[in-house]
Protein backbone atom coordinates (compact mmCIF):
# COMPACT_ATOMS: atom_id res chain seq x y z
CA UNK A 1 0.00 0.00 0.00
CA UNK A 2 1.28 3.10 -0.97
CA UNK A 3 0.52 5.99 1.07
CA UNK A 4 0.35 9.58 0.12
CA UNK A 5 -1.01 12.02 2.86
CA UNK A 6 -1.21 10.99 6.68
CA UNK A 7 -2.68 12.52 9.33
CA UNK A 8 -0.75 12.51 12.74
CA UNK A 9 -2.11 13.41 16.09
CA UNK A 10 0.02 11.76 18.27
CA UNK A 11 1.22 13.83 21.59
CA UNK A 12 4.75 12.49 21.20
CA UNK A 13 8.12 13.44 21.62
CA UNK A 14 9.58 15.66 18.54
CA UNK A 15 12.43 12.72 18.59
CA UNK A 16 9.64 10.40 17.83
CA UNK A 17 7.85 12.37 15.27
CA UNK A 18 10.31 12.98 13.23
CA UNK A 19 11.27 8.78 13.15
CA UNK A 20 7.83 8.30 12.11
CA UNK A 21 7.18 11.25 9.77
CA UNK A 22 10.82 9.70 7.95
CA UNK A 23 9.63 6.14 7.59
CA UNK A 24 6.41 7.80 5.74
CA UNK A 25 8.64 9.44 3.44
CA UNK A 26 7.68 10.54 0.71
CA UNK A 27 3.95 10.77 1.99
CA UNK A 28 2.70 13.91 2.98
CA UNK A 29 2.56 14.09 6.91
CA UNK A 30 0.08 16.71 8.38
CA UNK A 31 0.61 16.99 12.24
CA UNK A 32 -1.88 18.33 14.55
CA UNK A 33 -4.25 17.70 17.32
CA UNK A 34 -7.46 15.54 17.45
CA UNK A 35 -8.96 18.42 19.41
CA UNK A 36 -7.69 21.10 15.94
CA UNK A 37 -11.26 20.23 14.12
CA UNK A 38 -10.49 22.47 11.60
CA UNK A 39 -7.07 21.61 10.69
CA UNK A 40 -8.04 17.51 11.25
CA UNK A 41 -10.85 18.77 8.96
CA UNK A 42 -8.48 19.80 6.04
CA UNK A 43 -6.14 17.33 6.05
CA UNK A 44 -8.74 14.88 6.04
CA UNK A 45 -9.54 15.91 2.66
CA UNK A 46 -6.70 14.24 0.73
CA UNK A 47 -5.50 11.67 3.60
CA UNK A 48 -5.03 7.95 2.59
CA UNK A 49 -4.02 7.17 6.79
CA UNK A 50 -4.25 8.47 10.10
CA UNK A 51 -1.90 7.61 13.43
CA UNK A 52 -4.33 8.76 15.90
CA UNK A 53 -3.01 9.36 19.58
CA UNK A 54 -6.51 7.98 20.84
CA UNK A 55 -9.51 6.33 19.66
CA UNK A 56 -11.04 7.62 15.97
CA UNK A 57 -14.22 9.44 16.35
CA UNK A 58 -16.93 10.23 14.27
CA UNK A 59 -15.44 13.03 12.49
CA UNK A 60 -12.26 10.89 11.43
CA UNK A 61 -15.06 8.55 10.02
CA UNK A 62 -17.70 11.00 8.09
CA UNK A 63 -14.89 13.24 6.81
CA UNK A 64 -12.08 10.62 5.97
CA UNK A 65 -13.68 8.99 2.80
CA UNK A 66 -10.08 8.48 1.42
CA UNK A 67 -8.61 6.41 4.31
CA UNK A 68 -7.63 3.19 4.04
CA UNK A 69 -5.40 2.75 7.09
CA UNK A 70 -6.14 3.98 10.94
CA UNK A 71 -3.45 3.13 13.41
CA UNK A 72 -4.49 4.10 17.53
CA UNK A 73 -1.54 5.28 19.18
CA UNK A 74 -2.60 2.90 22.44
CA UNK A 75 -4.22 -0.76 23.37
CA UNK A 76 -8.25 -1.55 23.49
CA UNK A 77 -9.34 -0.43 20.48
CA UNK A 78 -13.05 -1.21 21.63
CA UNK A 79 -14.35 2.59 21.01
CA UNK A 80 -12.63 2.07 17.23
CA UNK A 81 -13.81 -1.54 16.01
CA UNK A 82 -16.88 0.01 14.12
CA UNK A 83 -18.70 -2.43 12.11
CA UNK A 84 -18.06 0.70 9.74
CA UNK A 85 -14.39 0.26 9.56
CA UNK A 86 -14.67 -3.00 8.62
CA UNK A 87 -16.96 -2.56 6.22
CA UNK A 88 -15.31 -0.09 4.26
CA UNK A 89 -12.21 -1.70 4.27
CA UNK A 90 -10.03 0.26 6.37
CA UNK A 91 -7.35 -1.20 7.86
CA UNK A 92 -7.43 -0.49 11.87
CA UNK A 93 -4.12 -1.37 14.18
CA UNK A 94 -3.53 -0.59 17.54
CA UNK A 95 -0.09 -0.49 20.22
CA UNK A 96 -1.20 -3.26 22.07
CA UNK A 97 1.71 -4.28 24.08
CA UNK A 98 3.21 -1.04 24.97
CA UNK A 99 3.07 -1.16 28.61
CA UNK A 100 2.80 -5.00 29.01
CA UNK A 101 5.77 -5.33 31.73
CA UNK A 102 3.49 -2.61 33.62
CA UNK A 103 0.02 -4.01 33.35
CA UNK A 104 1.28 -7.56 34.00
CA UNK A 105 2.97 -5.64 37.28
CA UNK A 106 -0.33 -4.09 37.99
CA UNK A 107 -1.78 -7.25 37.83
CA UNK A 108 0.14 -9.17 40.17
CA UNK A 109 -0.33 -6.51 42.91
CA UNK A 110 -3.93 -6.44 42.89
CA UNK A 111 -3.44 -10.45 43.36
CA UNK A 112 -1.54 -9.89 45.98
CA UNK A 113 -3.06 -7.26 47.77
CA UNK A 114 -6.37 -8.64 47.78
CA UNK A 115 -4.40 -12.48 48.81
CA UNK A 116 -2.64 -10.83 51.71
CA UNK A 117 -5.80 -9.13 52.49
CA UNK A 118 -4.29 -6.22 52.70
CA UNK A 119 -7.69 -4.19 52.74
CA UNK A 120 -7.50 -5.90 56.42
CA UNK A 121 -4.29 -4.81 57.14
CA UNK A 122 -4.61 -1.17 56.46
CA UNK A 123 -7.70 -0.73 58.26
CA UNK A 124 -5.89 -1.89 61.70
CA UNK A 125 -2.68 0.83 60.65
CA UNK A 126 -5.20 3.24 60.34
CA UNK A 127 -6.83 2.12 63.47
CA UNK A 128 -3.31 2.28 65.25
CA UNK A 129 -3.76 -1.77 65.90
CA UNK A 130 -0.80 -4.12 66.56
CA UNK A 131 -2.54 -7.64 65.16
CA UNK A 132 -3.23 -8.85 61.89
CA UNK A 133 -6.80 -8.97 60.65
CA UNK A 134 -9.47 -11.86 61.11
CA UNK A 135 -7.88 -13.41 57.09
CA UNK A 136 -4.04 -13.00 57.75
CA UNK A 137 -4.19 -13.25 54.13
CA UNK A 138 -2.21 -16.39 51.92
CA UNK A 139 0.45 -16.88 49.79
CA UNK A 140 0.57 -17.77 46.36
CA UNK A 141 3.21 -19.85 46.28
CA UNK A 142 1.46 -23.10 44.51
CA UNK A 143 -2.03 -21.36 43.44
CA UNK A 144 -3.35 -21.78 40.22
CA UNK A 145 -4.26 -18.75 37.88
CA UNK A 146 -6.20 -18.91 35.29
CA UNK A 147 -5.08 -15.69 32.34
CA UNK A 148 -8.21 -15.03 30.17
CA UNK A 149 -6.30 -13.68 26.92
CA UNK A 150 -2.86 -14.90 26.84
CA UNK A 151 -1.48 -11.68 25.00
CA UNK A 152 1.05 -9.48 25.05
CA UNK A 153 0.26 -8.14 28.83
CA UNK A 154 -1.21 -12.15 29.81
CA UNK A 155 2.05 -13.71 28.10
CA UNK A 156 4.01 -11.08 30.54
CA UNK A 157 2.16 -12.55 33.70
CA UNK A 158 2.49 -15.51 33.09
CA UNK A 159 6.31 -15.17 33.04
CA UNK A 160 6.03 -13.65 36.47
CA UNK A 161 3.40 -15.83 38.14
CA UNK A 162 5.90 -18.75 37.10
CA UNK A 163 8.62 -17.33 38.84
CA UNK A 164 6.54 -16.85 41.81
CA UNK A 165 5.90 -21.11 41.77
CA UNK A 166 2.66 -21.00 40.55
CA UNK A 167 0.43 -22.96 37.81
CA UNK A 168 -0.84 -21.14 34.87
CA UNK A 169 -3.34 -21.85 32.59
CA UNK A 170 -4.30 -20.01 29.83
CA UNK A 171 -7.22 -19.29 27.57
CA UNK A 172 -6.50 -17.75 24.05
CA UNK A 173 -8.55 -17.35 20.94
CA UNK A 174 -5.69 -18.09 18.16
CA UNK A 175 -3.68 -21.89 18.96
CA UNK A 176 -0.30 -20.32 19.64
CA UNK A 177 1.84 -21.62 22.93
CA UNK A 178 3.07 -19.85 25.79
CA UNK A 179 6.12 -21.66 27.39
CA UNK A 180 5.15 -20.44 30.55
CA UNK A 181 1.55 -21.49 30.39
CA UNK A 182 1.34 -25.24 31.51
CA UNK A 183 -1.90 -25.31 30.18
CA UNK A 184 -3.63 -23.28 27.17
CA UNK A 185 -7.06 -23.60 25.70
CA UNK A 186 -7.67 -22.36 22.51
CA UNK A 187 -11.23 -21.23 21.01
CA UNK A 188 -10.57 -22.24 17.58
CA UNK A 189 -9.97 -25.49 19.07
CA UNK A 190 -13.24 -25.30 20.64
CA UNK A 191 -11.75 -24.76 23.85
CA UNK A 192 -14.52 -22.69 26.56
CA UNK A 193 -12.90 -20.33 29.66
CA UNK A 194 -15.20 -22.63 31.23
CA UNK A 195 -12.83 -25.63 31.17
CA UNK A 196 -10.57 -23.34 33.74
CA UNK A 197 -12.76 -21.58 36.08
CA UNK A 198 -13.43 -24.18 38.47
CA UNK A 199 -10.02 -25.06 38.60
CA UNK A 200 -8.16 -21.36 39.23
CA UNK A 201 -7.95 -19.18 42.56
CA UNK A 202 -6.96 -16.62 40.57
CA UNK A 203 -8.41 -15.98 36.88
CA UNK A 204 -7.20 -12.56 35.38
CA UNK A 205 -9.10 -11.04 32.56
CA UNK A 206 -6.47 -9.87 30.03
CA UNK A 207 -8.72 -10.30 26.79
CA UNK A 208 -9.83 -7.98 24.81
CA UNK A 209 -13.08 -6.90 24.27
CA UNK A 210 -15.55 -7.55 21.55
CA UNK A 211 -19.01 -8.26 20.42
CA UNK A 212 -17.83 -11.94 21.10
CA UNK A 213 -16.30 -11.33 24.68
CA UNK A 214 -19.07 -8.94 25.86
CA UNK A 215 -20.23 -10.71 29.49
CA UNK A 216 -17.90 -12.90 29.33
CA UNK A 217 -18.36 -13.67 32.94
CA UNK A 218 -21.79 -13.73 33.17
CA UNK A 219 -23.52 -14.80 36.15
CA UNK A 220 -23.55 -18.54 35.40
CA UNK A 221 -19.73 -18.49 34.84
CA UNK A 222 -19.15 -16.55 37.78
CA UNK A 223 -21.27 -19.73 39.66
CA UNK A 224 -18.19 -21.50 38.08
CA UNK A 225 -15.42 -20.27 40.25
CA UNK A 226 -13.99 -21.67 42.92
CA UNK A 227 -15.16 -20.67 46.44
CA UNK A 228 -12.15 -18.61 47.43
CA UNK A 229 -11.06 -17.33 43.80
CA UNK A 230 -10.11 -14.21 42.88
CA UNK A 231 -10.61 -12.45 39.68
CA UNK A 232 -8.84 -9.20 38.51
CA UNK A 233 -9.36 -7.66 35.56
CA UNK A 234 -6.91 -5.50 33.80
CA UNK A 235 -8.90 -5.44 30.24
CA UNK A 236 -12.45 -3.69 30.27
CA UNK A 237 -15.36 -3.69 32.45
CA UNK A 238 -17.81 -5.03 30.01
CA UNK A 239 -16.02 -8.41 29.81
CA UNK A 240 -17.69 -8.89 33.46
CA UNK A 241 -21.81 -8.99 34.34
CA UNK A 242 -21.68 -6.06 36.76
CA UNK A 243 -24.59 -6.99 38.76
CA UNK A 244 -23.73 -10.16 39.06
CA UNK A 245 -20.31 -9.30 39.60
CA UNK A 246 -21.74 -7.44 43.05
CA UNK A 247 -23.86 -10.23 43.76
CA UNK A 248 -21.14 -12.96 43.47
CA UNK A 249 -18.84 -10.67 45.61
CA UNK A 250 -21.82 -9.40 48.55
CA UNK A 251 -22.49 -13.29 49.26
CA UNK A 252 -18.95 -14.47 49.28
CA UNK A 253 -18.80 -17.01 45.83
CA UNK A 254 -15.95 -15.45 44.96
CA UNK A 255 -13.16 -14.42 47.37
CA UNK A 256 -12.77 -11.20 45.82
CA UNK A 257 -11.67 -8.53 42.73
CA UNK A 258 -9.18 -6.44 41.75
CA UNK A 259 -10.45 -4.19 39.42
CA UNK A 260 -8.67 -1.54 36.91
CA UNK A 261 -11.60 -1.06 34.87
CA UNK A 262 -15.51 -1.32 35.39
CA UNK A 263 -18.41 -0.85 33.17
CA UNK A 264 -18.85 2.54 33.17
CA UNK A 265 -15.98 4.78 33.94
CA UNK A 266 -15.54 6.68 36.08
CA UNK A 267 -17.46 4.07 38.26
CA UNK A 268 -20.87 5.64 40.19
CA UNK A 269 -20.44 6.81 43.41
CA UNK A 270 -23.65 4.67 44.57
CA UNK A 271 -21.56 2.00 43.50
CA UNK A 272 -21.61 -0.96 46.16
CA UNK A 273 -17.97 -1.48 44.81
CA UNK A 274 -16.55 1.26 46.37
CA UNK A 275 -16.92 0.83 49.86
CA UNK A 276 -16.93 -3.58 49.85
CA UNK A 277 -13.78 -4.68 52.02
CA UNK A 278 -12.88 -7.37 49.11
CA UNK A 279 -12.64 -5.10 46.19
CA UNK A 280 -9.58 -3.26 45.49
CA UNK A 281 -9.86 -0.74 42.26
CA UNK A 282 -7.73 1.61 40.47
CA UNK A 283 -8.93 4.44 38.33
CA UNK A 284 -7.74 2.55 35.03
CA UNK A 285 -3.85 3.32 34.76
CA UNK A 286 -1.19 1.83 35.58
CA UNK A 287 2.50 3.15 36.96
CA UNK A 288 4.50 5.33 34.73
CA UNK A 289 6.36 2.85 32.35
CA UNK A 290 9.55 4.44 30.52
CA UNK A 291 9.26 2.66 27.26
CA UNK A 292 5.57 3.04 26.31
CA UNK A 293 6.22 5.91 23.72
CA UNK A 294 9.08 4.13 21.78
CA UNK A 295 7.45 1.07 22.51
CA UNK A 296 4.21 2.28 20.59
CA UNK A 297 6.45 4.29 17.83
CA UNK A 298 8.40 0.33 17.28
CA UNK A 299 5.02 -0.88 16.22
CA UNK A 300 3.88 2.35 13.74
CA UNK A 301 7.22 1.87 12.20
CA UNK A 302 6.56 -1.89 12.23
CA UNK A 303 3.44 -1.26 10.28
CA UNK A 304 4.11 1.58 8.06
CA UNK A 305 7.31 -0.99 6.81
CA UNK A 306 4.46 -3.83 6.59
CA UNK A 307 2.32 -1.88 4.31
CA UNK A 308 5.03 -0.85 1.88
CA UNK A 309 6.00 -4.04 1.66
CA UNK A 310 2.31 -5.85 1.39
CA UNK A 311 3.37 -7.69 4.79
CA UNK A 312 0.98 -8.34 7.38
CA UNK A 313 0.21 -5.64 9.80
CA UNK A 314 1.16 -6.18 13.73
CA UNK A 315 -1.67 -5.35 16.47
CA UNK A 316 -4.71 -5.58 13.04
CA UNK A 317 -8.03 -5.89 14.09
CA UNK A 318 -10.71 -7.62 11.67
CA UNK A 319 -14.48 -7.78 11.59
CA UNK A 320 -14.38 -10.37 14.40
CA UNK A 321 -13.30 -8.02 16.53
CA UNK A 322 -16.29 -5.55 16.19
CA UNK A 323 -17.54 -4.04 19.05
CA UNK A 324 -21.36 -2.77 18.91
CA UNK A 325 -22.66 -2.45 22.47
CA UNK A 326 -22.83 0.98 23.89
CA UNK A 327 -19.93 2.52 25.69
Amino acid sequence: MELKHVLVTLDYTPENLNRIAQALAPAQVTFCRLSDRQAVSEALKTADAAILNSDLNDQILTEGVHLRWIHCGHAGLTKSARPEVFARGIRLTGSAGRSAPALAEHAMMLMMALSYNWNGYLANQRSKIWAAPQHAGVSLYGKTAAILGVGYTGSALARRLKAMDMTVLGYRRSCRQDPNVDEMICAENGGNVEQLLPRADFVILAINLSDETYHLLDEKRLAMMKPGAFLINMARGALIDEPALIRALETGKIAGAGLDTVTQEPLDPTSPLWTMPNVLITPHTSPAFALKQDNSVAVILKNIQALQCDAPLVNEFTARDVYTHPI
